[in-house]
């Protein structure tokens, strides 16, 4: 009789480790910079622009100096009309002389040593510019410029002439210092006076 054995069998549990996820590796892509390529057309208006501002302004400042020329000019031209009208209201305004001299075209008695200058008789009488004629011809005549000042308006005095006008004690030129202290044509008349060789008769007063 044959035995049958039963065999149980065993279960075998099976343990599957855990799936683990690996992470892939990062890769840093490198970044390009463009280059940043200028519109020519914005650039090309900019500079016609800026051309037109500048040929603006170059105008501007032809007109405006069209504009101070033409200001000068009016300003000019109204001084001298200014100059024109006020002469003109001087010569309205001015007394008839009754056609006798008067100022310095008006004769006057001379100083006896002035007289012996000029080799006229005393008592004579000339107008102050025909004095100042006479004694130009006498510096002239006997070379009474000054050394070393190249200006004939300025002269120096022989005997004859220090005896009626003296030491000179006015600059030659009020404008010109570097005249020094002469005796010229800008002054002769100033020392004549003060050396009293003009005589005019006192103005007689009507009461």
């Amino acid at each position: 009789m044959s035995v049958t054995k039963e065999v149980k069998s065993k279960k075998v549990k099976v343990v599957v480790p855990p799936v683990v996820e690996v992470a892939a590796p990062v890769v840093a892509v490198p970044v390009v910079e463009e280059p940043v390529v200028e519109d020519e057309t914005e650039k090309i208006s900019f500079e016609l622009e800026a051309k037109k501002i500048i040929e603006t302004l170059d105008s501007f400042q032809k007109e405006l100096k069209g504009l101070k020329t033409a200001v000068k000019n009016a300003l000019s031209l109204y001084q001298k009309e200014s100059r024109d009208l006020s002469k003109k209201n001087k010569k309205k305004n001015r007394k008839p002389s009754n056609g006798q001299p008067h100022g310095f075209a008006k004769s006057a008695l001379l100083s006896n040593d002035l007289c012996d200058l000029l080799s006229m008789p005393h008592n004579s009488e000339l107008p102050s510019p025909k004095v100042t004629s006479l004694i130009a011809e006498y510096v002239r005549k006997n070379e009474l410029y000054v050394e070393g000042i190249n200006n004939k308006s300025v002269f120096r005095c022989d005997a004859k002439l220090l005896k009626v006008l003296g030491k000179p004690k006015y600059l030659a030129k009020k404008t010109d210092e570097s005249l020094g202290v002469n005796h010229s044509f800008w002054n002769l008349q100033t020392t004549m006076k003060d050396n009293g060789h003009f005589i005019r008769p006192e103005p007689t007063v009507t009461v």
